[in-house]
C-alpha cells in the first residue's frame, strides 16, 4: 500500500510540475511544494516500515524519525500558508494566526510523544487529532471560496475538487479515530488516512491536468485569429488580441499584465467575447475559433 500511495505521489506531483511549468503562478508552485512535502512524508513512512521489519534495533532510530517528520511538517504548513496568502480574498492575519496554531500543536504533540509519559502522549492525541481536522476544513473552506474566484479555469476546476476532498476528508479524519479507538484491532492494521487522502489529490490533480492537455488550440493564420472568424462575430482589434492570449493559456490576470491594462478592463473584454461569440467558457470559444480557420 505504502508503495501505490508512492506511485500515486509521484504521478500527482509530476502533474502539478508541469502544470506549474506552464503557468508560472505562484499558487501553482505553492501547490507543487505542498505536494512534495506530502510525497516526502509517504516516502519516509515506507522507509520507516523497513527499519522496523528489518532493522529495528538501530540506536536512535525514533528520534531521527520524529525529527525527519517534525521537518517535512513544518515546510508542509509553510507551504499551506504560502498557498492561503496567494489565493483570492483569504484574510492573510487570519491564515497566519491558524497556521501558527496548528504547528505549535503538532510540535508540541510530537515532543510530548518523545519526552512525556505515554499515557500523557495517549491523552492528548484526540484533542489533536481534533484541532487538525478543524484546520483541516477551515482549508477546504478557503478552498472553495477561492474557487470561485480563481479567474483561470484549471487552477478553479482543481481548487473546487480540493476543496471538496478536504471538506469530506477533515469529519472522516476525526471519525476513523474514534472508531480505531474503540476497535484496537483496527488501529494496528495502520491505515492512514492521511496517505488516501494524498492519493487521491494526486488522482484529481492528474485528472485537471489530462483536461488541460486537452483543451483545443485556437488554429490561428500566421499567429493571428482568422479574418473570418473576426468578421462572423464583429470581434474587435483589441478582442482578437484577448482571444490569441486565451488560445496560448493564459489567465485574465495575465491577460491584463500582457495588455498594460486593469484586471476588471481584461474582464469585460472577455465577458463581451462570449456575449458576441455565445461561448459558455474558454474551451467553447476555441473550439469556436479553431471552426473559422480559413
Amino acid at each position: 500500500m505504502y508503495i501505490l500511495h508512492v506511485s500515486f505521489g509521484v504521478a500527482g506531483v509530476a502533474a502539478m510540475a508541469v502544470l506549474h511549468s506552464r503557468m508560472r503562478r505562484k499558487i501553482t508552485g505553492a501547490l507543487l511544494w505542498v505536494m512534495g512535502c506530502l510525497l516526502a512524508s509517504v516516502f519516509l513512512t515506507l522507509v520507516q516500515y523497513y527499519f522496523v521489519s528489518v532493522m529495528s534495533d538501530v540506536p536512535g532510530y525514533m528520534y531521527v524519525q520524529y525529527s525527519l517528520s517534525l521537518i517535512i511538517a513544518l515546510a508542509l504548513y509553510g507551504g499551506l500558508l504560502v498557498l492561503m496568502l496567494h489565493l483570492p480574498k483569504v484574510p492573510n492575519l487570519l491564515a497566519v494566526i491558524v497556521t501558527l496554531f496548528v504547528v505549535g500543536i503538532q510540535v508540541g504533540r510530537m515532543l510530548l510523544v518523545l519526552l512525556a509519559a505515554p499515557e500523557i502522549a495517549q491523552r492528548i492525541r484526540f484533542p489533536a487529532v481534533a484541532l487538525i481536522s478543524a484546520y483541516l476544513f477551515f482549508l477546504g473552506m478557503v478552498f472553495y471560496r477561492s474557487a470561485a474566484e480563481e479567474p483561470d479555469e484549471t487552477l478553479s476546476l482543481l481548487l473546487k475538487r480540493l476543496s471538496i476532498l478536504t471538506l469530506i476528508f477533515a469529519p472522516a479524519s476525526t471519525l476513523f479515530y474514534l472508531i480505531s479507538y474503540q476497535f484496537p484491532a483496527l488501529g494496528r492494521l495502520h491505515i492512514s488516512l492521511d496517505f488516501i487522502y494524498f492519493s487521491v489529490w494526486s488522482i484529481l490533480t492528474i485528472a485537471v491536468f489530462l483536461r488541460y492537455l486537452s483543451r483545443p488550440t485556437a488554429l490561428l493564420e500566421e499567429g493571428k485569429i482568422s479574418s473570418a472568424f473576426i468578421s462572423a462575430y464583429k470581434i474587435t482589434k483589441r478582442e482578437a488580441e484577448v482571444v490569441e492570449l486565451i488560445s496560448h493559456g493564459l489567465s485574465n490576470q495575465e491577460i491584463a499584465d500582457r495588455l498594460f491594462v486593469s484586471f476588471t478592463t481584461a474582464r469585460s473584454h472577455i465577458y463581451n467575447i462570449f456575449q458576441k461569440t455565445g461561448a459558455k467558457s474558454r474551451v467553447e470559444l476555441l473550439r469556436i475559433v479553431t471552426g473559422y480557420r480559413q
